[in-house]
């Protein structure tokens, strides 16, 4: 009899430590993927970056503001409207934040959506063609009536405790 209460309290245990292991692996949170993820976003806006009358792509350092369309909560259509990522440094976090054509002209929050965590730098740069060399020239600020011909984005990482650097270029398709 104690011999299987010991095989039943062994399998017991198995599973259970199973289980917890298990348990671990899925709510770890996993940066690589959400690095990804932000890549395909972010390319994808800048692919949908358009030319709007009222709206024009202004861009800093730690933050760009791109007229593109947008899926709206308010209407069941993708309208035109205004994405912004926000690098904080003190909460070493970026942020993107959507407003459809509705919520720009009623001056609403917006819908804000935490896209990375643990970013130890975040630099965004522009380019634009220079007409005598035929060169790219990278600018730290954009605030011009027309798009640039790319945007980049540099960033670091802290994953556990390596700090990752990443970098991502992606043209604008309705750039001049």
């Amino acid at each position: 009899m104690s011999v299987i209460l010991g095989v039943v309290s062994l399998a017991i245990n198995a599973a259970l430590n199973s289980g917890v292991r298990v348990w671990r692996k899925i709510n770890q949170e996993l940066p690589q993927e959400d690095l990804n993820i932000f890549f395909d976003k972010f390319s994808a806006d800048l692919h949908n970056c358009l030319i709007y009358a009222d709206q024009k792509l202004v861009g800093q350092a730690q933050e760009l503001e791109l007229p593109a369309l947008v899926t709206s909560l308010n209407f069941p259509a993708r309208l035109p409207g205004k994405i912004v990522y926000v690098y904080n440094r003190q909460t070493k976090t970026l942020s993107r934040k959507l407003k459809d054509y509705s919520q720009l002209y009623n001056d609403d929050e917006g819908m804000i959506l935490p896209v990375l965590k643990n970013v130890q730098s975040l630099e965004f740069s522009y380019a634009i063609i220079d007409n005598q060399t035929k060169d790219f020239l990278w600018l730290e600020d954009w605030d011009k009536e027309d798009l640039p011909r790319a945007a980049k984005v540099e960033l670091e990482i802290k994953d556990e405790e390596k700090i990752r650097k990443f970098s991502r270029t992606v043209s604008i398709p309705v750039s001049n």
